[in-house]
């Protein structure tokens, strides 16, 4: 919890953070824009939970099967 409202209070002075991240909670709790990459391909890019609903990353980074 510190280090989003510290990430969030860097944000706010309109400096850009690149954030490499694989707990997902926190990245959405404070970025606007989600990229994610598997194996180094760009697989989704966006806004965050929408990127967090798209079928490729949910299969990939969270083990759900994605509807086809």
């Amino acid at each position: 919890q510190l280090l989003v409202s510290t990430v969030r209070s860097v944000r706010e002075t309109g400096v850009t953070i690149i954030w490499i991240e694989h707990i997902v909670h926190a990245l959405i709790a404070v970025v606007d824009r989600l990229l994610v990459l598997n194996f180094g391909r760009k697989i989704a890019d966006g806004e965050p939970r929408a990127v967090m609903a798209d079928g490729k990353v949910r299969e990939i980074y969270m083990g759900i099967e994605a509807d086809v």
